[in-house]
């Protein structure tokens, strides 16, 4: 099975990710693999060689409408089977544009093209917001109350991990552990 973390740019699909890639190797049923390119140089498996496997592979994105993984019909095709579930993230596109500009000194037209892809993807997966293979998460949400949030990802992938172990990967996401890791670095 996939489970794809897809979000807007500075919406927090990091955390997204981070979280549903840690309940996913706590409970030993699968693995994030962060930069697919990466974990397999000489071209990556077709997305059917990991929808087809028992165990769960997160992979982030930002837009499965983009085609990096397969043609957006047939990730729609393989939800529906119960092949591929998406989580997805998003914040008010205001807060977007602040961010990139804030955090990445992009200029208005840089962050005008982001925010349009960001609303592309948004588009293509919002009717689809209701099926049971799709969870949608608001930012201020998420990270307003990290644990419950979490607690939602568990539930919606199924992980079976206890209320504590959902806990300590919320902790271990926390703004709070990113600052403490950054300050050693």
């Amino acid at each position: 099975m996939v489970v794809f973390c897809n979000g807007m740019v500075r919406s927090g699909s990091t955390l997204q990710y981070n979280i549903t890639r840690l309940l996913v190797e706590s409970a030993g049923v699968g693995m994030g693999i962060r930069e697919i390119e990466r974990a397999y140089p000489e071209g990556h498996p077709a997305i059917e060689a990991f929808a087809d496997a028992l165990e769960m592979y997160v992979l982030p994105t930002h837009g499965l409408e983009d085609r990096r993984y397969a043609e957006p019909d047939r990730i729609l095709e393989l939800a529906m089977q119960g092949s591929i579930k998406i989580t997805y993230v998003h914040r008010d596109v205001r807060d977007v544009v602040v961010s990139l500009r804030t955090k990445w000194g992009m200029n208005f037209e840089q962050c005008v093209k982001l925010v349009d892809g960001a609303l592309e993807s948004y588009a293509w997966l919002q009717p689809h917001a209701e099926e049971p293979w799709v969870l949608m998460q608001r930012y201020d949400e998420l990270t307003g109350d990290l644990a419950a949030g979490a607690r939602d990802i568990a539930l919606f992938l199924e992980v079976g991990l206890p209320d504590e172990a959902v806990a300590q990967i919320a902790d271990t996401c926390s703004m709070d552990k990113a600052v403490q890791v950054m300050e050693r670095l």
